[in-house]
């Protein structure tokens, strides 16, 4: 069982994190999540539909990257997560981005930006 996880014998209001809907977790529904080793929701029913929704139809990206010139993949959920911050797509592969950010911690990478 994790340790933040609130077990209760009653149905257990909560905010929506996306809407700001209020919404219930049912008895039946906290027994399933603890069960299962899982979170409470922290989305009500209607955003998880959408978010199940956005991760089916949400296809890879095939990018190259503008620093080494190799080919990368930008995943359905890093899509998801890019699109939610409002973030734009990678332009560099996950090596050159931790290079770069390594470079921009020591101070190094002031010529170039992103």
């Amino acid at each position: 069982m994790k340790p933040y996880y609130q077990t209760s014998t009653q149905e257990i209001t909560k905010k929506c994190r996306d809407c700001g809907k209020e919404f219930v977790i049912t008895e039946e529904e906290q027994e399933w999540l603890k069960a299962n080793d899982l979170e409470l929701y922290s989305r009500c029913p209607d955003c998880r539909k959408a978010r199940r929704e956005e991760k089916e139809t949400t296809e890879p990206v095939e990018k190259v990257c503008r620093e080494c010139g190799n080919k990368f993949v930008i995943t359905a959920e890093e899509l998801i997560w890019l699109k939610q911050k409002r973030y734009q797509e990678f332009s560099r592969c996950q090596p050159c981005r931790k290079k770069k950010r390594e470079e921009s911690a020591n101070g190094r990478g002031k010529e170039g930006s992103n």
